[in-house]
């Protein structure tokens, strides 16, 4: 019961983080139809369809089981959120999700049948899928094992999960037909059947991933069963085509807390391509095979440290009955490399398929010598400072293990070192104590100069302790990044929020000033964050700090890698400003820049974008640079 008590846990975390995003300002909001625009309920028809009932919500809408009116069938009607009718961004994003579902075809992918919108809400109709899905099917399993029951039955036409009493006859199959009304799981054997459900959902996704489409949030409760008792993959809200650029604002990492990959928990900009999707399916199958989840924990934090930093326990450990081969195969789908990992989900479903035909798989555990270089990749600091004394290279996440070295270095040194160390170290964490709750107590108040200035302060004194090699310190980085990606959102937020006043004026001037130098932050989510800030608010001065930026980052050599961010964040300032400098950066030597460039020149609605993107498709500086062009031209195209 640990398990739900986790999942409980984040689940009220991110609901809570989804209502402050939804009740605080969007900056890109112009509502036509009038803010009267309502959920619809029982009986109302939009357009086609007459709505039945709600059956679920979503970060995007609600989906309702409803009544296509023409044909006379039943389908399920992801409205979008009212709040939300007016963003142009998010109905963007919407539509972008059916369009994404629509370019597939497979009986494991959810069909969309109808797109529209009708008195001021937008909606796509998809077939409706009666039965519950794996995670309610995960939970009553476990349920049911710790109550001791042999058998549990999947309604596939009412989406209710029915215990079996214990029989003392053994069941013949894993999973049986139990008289049209459903499916019987053996609830201490149900491992083949695991298997073959899940390469069915591989299958799927791989035909998804050929169409250029990741859906970048697999997990048990998107894993709908139909009435043939397959699951199904749902919910591409947050789907990405290969061929679309969107910008993401970094800490808001996209995907469910305990099933995105490493490369999504990073939540900053570096490659995640289809593999992410093979991992969260990895680690679904994880989880359906043992009723443990490899990585959850009582805070998201602790979640997504253990994502990037720690190796899941052996499958066979919590499930003795799963063949060795299982194992192999599920670890290699949830390896923090994606190059580690299948190449493809059409390889993961076969080696699946292979341990179904009691076949040889093709992949091998790692060996002790692998496991090995892994323990030193995932705890470099403590590795490199047991080798050079006083040398210590920290991974993201790997501040802690400073901590053993740190004890033995005391030892080394002495009584007198030890508590010459220890006075220090109880210094560093009182001050920085006393300035994380001051800043906090600012921040809540909304006293946003303030905060920023004992940031600075805080920033000096973590310095300071870096230096010392002070594990407080290492220990206090994340949460201070926090305090800093929270300032973003607040002077963001005020900014958004204020009038033309010139009190208001110098006072958003103010604000400006203080997300241009967070785009020099050495975190660089942090930078990330003020750089997407600034493209929201959008205004000439922000496209000089962001243009500014570019260069200052090639000069000094800091964040080098953040620099195609900041011209993605000037792409979204619709402004002559910000056209001429995308037209300078186009010139740019940095293929990366010059590529972002390109692509950030499209949204522009500058009247000469078009003949601009003509002239690079025909003589840009590469052919990567040409292409994009190429299709910025097909995307303006009436």
């Amino acid at each position: 019961m640990d398990q739900d008590k986790k999942k409980k846990n984040l689940q009220a975390l991110l609901e809570a983080v989804q209502r402050a995003k939804t009740d605080g300002p969007e900056p890109d909001f112009a509502f036509e139809h009038g803010p009267s625009i309502r959920e619809p309920g029982p009986g109302e028809e939009l357009g086609d369809f007459r709505i039945v009932r709600e059956i679920g919500r979503g970060g995007m809408g609600v989906i309702y089981e409803a009544e296509q009116l023409s044909l006379r069938r039943r389908v399920a009607l992801k409205v979008l959120y009212p709040s939300l009718s007016g963003s142009v961004r998010t109905l963007r994003r919407f539509h972008r999700e059916s369009e994404a579902v629509a370019q597939v075809k497979h009986d494991n992918i959810i069909p969309v049948w109808a797109v529209g919108s009708a008195k001021g809400l937008s909606f796509f109709a998809m077939r409706f899928l009666p039965g519950p899905n794996l995670a309610e099917l995960i939970d009553d399993l476990r349920i049911a094992k710790e109550e001791g029951r042999k058998s549990l039955v999947i309604d596939l036409f009412d989406s209710s999960l029915t215990p079996q009493p214990s029989s003392d006859s053994p069941l013949s199959d894993e999973v049986s037909v139990v008289e049209d009304a459903g499916l019987r799981f053996s609830v201490d054997n149900y491992v083949f059947s695991a298997i073959e459900l899940i390469a069915n959902v591989a299958d799927g996704l791989d035909a998804a991933h050929r169409g250029g489409v990741i859906h970048r949030d697999v997990k048990p409760g998107n894993l709908v069963f139909d009435a043939n008792g397959q699951l199904v993959v749902t919910d591409f809200g947050i789907a990405k085509s290969s061929s679309n650029q969107t910008m993401t604002r970094t800490g808001e990492f996209i995907g469910s807390p305990g099933y995105i990959s490493p490369e999504q928990a990073m939540a900053k900009r570096i490659n995640v391509d289809h593999r992410t999707d093979i991992y969260s399916l990895g680690v679904t199958l994880y989880e359906f095979l043992t009723l443990h989840q490899p990585f959850l924990h009582d805070t998201l934090e602790a979640t997504l440290r253990a994502i990037l930093t720690k190796e899941p326990v052996s499958p066979r450990k919590l499930n003795p009955r799963l063949p060795k081969d299982i194992e192999t195969v599920v670890l290699k789908a949830i390896e923090k490399d994606p190059d580690r990992r299948f190449a493809s989900a059409s390889e993961f479903a076969s080696e699946l398929r292979r341990i179904l035909n009691f076949e040889a798989i093709s992949s091998t555990p790692p060996g002790p010598l692998t496991k090995a270089s892994r323990i030193i990749s995932h705890n470099r600091s403590t590795m490199v400072a047991s080798i050079a004394v006083g040398v210590m290279v920290l991974t993201a996440f790997g501040f802690w293990q400073s901590l053993e070295w740190q004890k033995q270095k005391i030892v080394e040194l002495g009584e007198d070192a030890k508590q010459e160390f220890q006075i220090r170290e109880d210094w560093v964490t009182i001050s920085m104590k006393t300035s994380l709750a001051r800043i906090d107590e600012l921040l809540k108040l909304g006293k946003f100069t303030g905060a920023s200035a004992e940031i600075y302060i805080l920033d000096e004194q973590l310095g300071t302790g870096l230096n010392q090699n002070s594990p407080t310190a290492r220990m206090k980085a994340p949460e201070i990044a926090g305090l800093k990606n929270r300032l973003i959102s607040g002077l963001e937020r005020e900014m958004l929020d204020s009038g033309d006043s010139p009190e208001h004026r110098a006072k958003n001037a103010n604000s400006r000033r203080l997300l241009a130098l967070m785009l020099l932050d050495p975190d660089s989510l942090v930078a990330k964050n003020a750089a997407v800030s600034l493209g929201w608010i959008g205004d000439p001065m922000a496209v000089s700090s962001l243009f500014d930026a570019v260069f200052f980052l090639q000069e000094t050599g800091l964040q080098y890698g953040l620099r195609a961010d900041f011209v993605e964040a000037l792409g979204f300032i619709d402004h002559q400003s910000s056209y001429e400098a995308l037209l300078q950066l186009v010139q740019h030597d940095d293929p990366s820049v010059c590529h972002e460039a390109v692509r950030a020149l499209g949204l522009q609605t500058h009247p000469s974008v078009v003949g601009e993107s003509e002239k690079i498709a025909r003589s840009g500086k590469d052919e990567a640079g040409r292409e994009i062009a190429r299709l910025v031209l097909k995307r303006r195209a009436p």
